[in-house]
């Protein structure tokens, strides 16, 4: 096999992964919105949805045979990207019954991005 081959065996390898994880992710964010009465619910279930879109454009982009194909997967991922590290912190507060992140307002200051 060669180079260019295995290559490519290795990008839809690793692009079957990202899809498996886009599942799993949008499994959990469903039934994590599903679930809002429990505390930190909502945001793990906005975080399982931005890494749903990050993993399933990341995939795509491995896939794709053009450049512009490729660039415009690599837009898509950017629409998760920018959410997951705030929502990952909003996660773990209200998980822990910090009350204070429940407002909007504080947790406004957290999705602004330099």
């Amino acid at each position: 096999m060669s180079e260019s081959g295995v290559v490519a065996v290795l990008a839809y390898s690793f692009a079957i992964a990202l899809f498996a994880s886009a599942a799993m992710s949008l499994s959990v964010a469903i039934y994590a919105l599903r679930h809002r009465t429990t505390p930190g619910s909502r945001a793990l279930g906005w975080l399982m949805l931005c890494v749903t879109v990050y993993s399933f454009g990341y995939g795509m982009e491995l896939i794709s045979s053009t450049l512009s194909r490729m660039l415009f997967w690599n837009l898509i991922q950017y629409f998760g990207v920018p959410f997951v590290c705030p929502l990952g912190l909003l996660f773990a507060w209200s998980y822990t019954g910090h009350k204070a992140w429940g407002r909007l307002t504080p947790a406004i200051w957290l999705f602004i991005v330099p």
